[in-house]
């Protein structure tokens, strides 16, 4: 582990609690602008050597890749030690102004379920996303998955609350709860949750891989393009939407290509790129089926999410 990579609590200054849940606390840092600190309870198990690699992963990218992460992900940067040396925490970026939205009387973070479902008279304050802002969005979604898995990293939990969107200057994704990130074929370095109507039908037991990131990167798409919090891939078949929209062809044949049985291979990330700018695919010789990792998930009654509320 370098040594660059870990610091001290004592060392971070002042901290202002922004929430807590059933992880832990999080914390904005008063010297450090934009920056936050992830403290977990003394109860949740961490796995100290993966949150290292993960963050060792980040910084040994190829640069446009980390610049490209920076901006577009809440990952773990910085080991947090306190005094007795144990692992506290570790320090992320924040999602940046403009993934915050007043929403009736407060001010909350744009998630992806503004998106997934029908427009709500308490959303009137949001200004939504349009049809074409919506390709885009899901371009710099397909772009973020892509930039994972070609760096061997797996997301494992996808769901209408870790992916953020923003409107201005260009639609663009930003990805919180990233601790539960991992390697391709390791555990995650705490238990995570696969979060309910987001899970692979073809995974008896909730393993995460890059093929099950995939699938899950085709029900944002798809949830995002009609509107339907728990739209899976047979219901893209011969959608009157679909066929009568300005959605591309290409990803209109991708997403009758998904299938959640797992009898075809499913897009990747570049592929889904690709379609939605709307550009014709290179078919390149079939290859064997993406790799499951047996990494499993815990599944509780509820999933433990820290969310945040945004101080005026």
């Amino acid at each position: 582990m370098k040594r660059s990579t870990v610091r001290a609590v004592s060392d971070l200054g002042p901290l202002d609690k922004l929430d807590e849940g059933g992880q832990g606390k999080v914390f904005r840092l008063s010297n450090r602008p934009g920056v936050l600190f992830k403290q977990y309870l003394p109860t949740v198990p961490v796995d100290v050597g993966r949150l290292a690699a993960l963050i060792e992963a980040g910084r040994s990218m190829p640069t446009n890749d980390r610049a490209y992460l920076r901006q577009r992900s809440a990952m773990p940067t910085e080991l947090v030690r306190d005094d007795s040396g144990r692992c506290a925490g570790f320090l992320m970026n924040a999602a940046p102004e403009e993934f915050w939205a007043e929403v009736g009387k407060n001010v909350k973070l744009l998630e992806l379920q503004y998106l997934a479902f029908p427009p709500k008279a308490k959303w009137s304050s949001i200004e939504l996303l349009d049809l074409e802002e919506r390709l885009v969005y899901l371009q710099d979604v397909a772009r973020l998955f892509d930039t994972l898995h070609r760096n061997e990293l797996v997301i494992g939990d996808v769901s209408a609350r870790n992916l953020l969107w923003k409107r201005d200057p260009v639609p663009s994704v930003f990805l919180i709860d990233c601790d539960g990130i991992r390697r391709v074929g390791n555990n995650s370095a705490i238990p995570t949750v696969e979060t309910p109507d987001w899970d692979d039908p073809t995974i008896d037991d909730q393993y995460a891989s890059v093929d099950s990131d995939r699938y899950k990167l085709a029900l944002v798409i798809l949830r995002v393009l009609l509107q339907r919090p728990k739209a899976r891939p047979e219901d893209a078949v011969d959608d009157p939407f679909l066929e009568r929209s300005p959605v591309p062809r290409q990803a209109r044949e991708l997403l009758a290509r998904v299938s959640s049985d797992g009898s075809e291979p499913r897009p990747t990330a570049a592929e889904w790129l690709s379609a939605l700018e709307g550009r014709d695919r290179i078919t390149l010789p079939k290859l064997p089926a993406a790799r499951r990792s047996r990494v499993g998930f815990i599944k509780p009654a509820a999933r433990p999410v820290i969310r945040l509320s945004k101080r005026q």
